[in-house]
């Protein structure tokens, strides 16, 4: 079941020009794996050691900010 809403329909879209889905998956994170590889290739990132190496850093940091809290 897919659910597609164009911005002209939603109040306050933060993004002109795209469009808002919910999907129904039987693999949510394979299909959310492949989406961010999409991206990424769109987008020229293709260094997937450092990308990795970012996720590291960035979840590291994220939880010595809730050991603090």
């Amino acid at each position: 079941m897919v659910e597609v809403a164009a911005k002209s329909d939603v109040d306050g879209a933060p993004f002109e020009g795209t469009i808002a889905m919910a999907v129904d998956s039987e693999d949510p994170y394979r299909d959310f794996k492949q989406s961010m590889e999409e991206m990424l290739l769109a987008h020229g990132v293709g260094d997937w050691a450092w990308l990795l190496q970012m996720l590291g850093c960035k979840t590291a940091r994220g939880s010595e900010k809730e050991m603090d809290a």
